[in-house]
């Protein structure tokens, strides 16, 4: 039910918490395919006037276990490690994907976070949210809209 991901993806974001000052950004994702799990890349940047500045970088990689769970696996480049766990479902011709965190380490101020994503034809949509040590009720952080990228 993945395999609709697998590509390049690039397009637009927004960016809030209540600890920070909201921001946009551009993203590019590719996901590839090797051996039924998936492999992504993430790299943003983050929009300061009219130029671009590099952002945030993260590689992974998803699977769908025999018991139908999904699981990510991921890196990041400040040096947090998390592992989200959760399912995928349909509605209509719309995949869904919600993940929670199971495990987080590398970063001591985060408690929790989640990740959803909806995949239709050629567009994908992302929210991202967590909780933190200031914020330990948790808040949405993350909202993008990408789009299939042309090859």
């Amino acid at each position: 039910m993945l395999h609709g991901l697998v590509g390049a993806w690039e397009g637009n974001g927004n960016g809030e918490f209540p600890t920070i000052d909201p921001f946009s950004y551009r993203e590019i994702l590719v996901v590839s395919e090797l051996d039924g799990v998936l492999h992504y890349r993430q790299s943003t940047w983050v929009r300061d006037g009219t130029d671009e500045v590099a952002s945030h970088q993260e590689t992974g990689f998803i699977s769908v276990g025999e018991d139908g769970k999904v699981a990510m696996y991921n890196a990041q480049g400040i040096d947090r490690v998390a592992v989200l766990s959760g399912s995928v479902h349909t509605d209509g011709d719309t995949v869904i994907l919600e993940l929670e965190s199971v495990i987080l380490a590398g970063d001591d101020r985060m408690l929790h976070s989640w990740r959803n994503f909806e995949l239709e034809g050629d567009g994908l949509r992302y929210t991202m949210g967590m909780a933190t040590t200031q914020v330990p009720d948790g808040a949405l952080h993350l909202t993008a809209r990408l789009d299939r990228a042309q090859t």
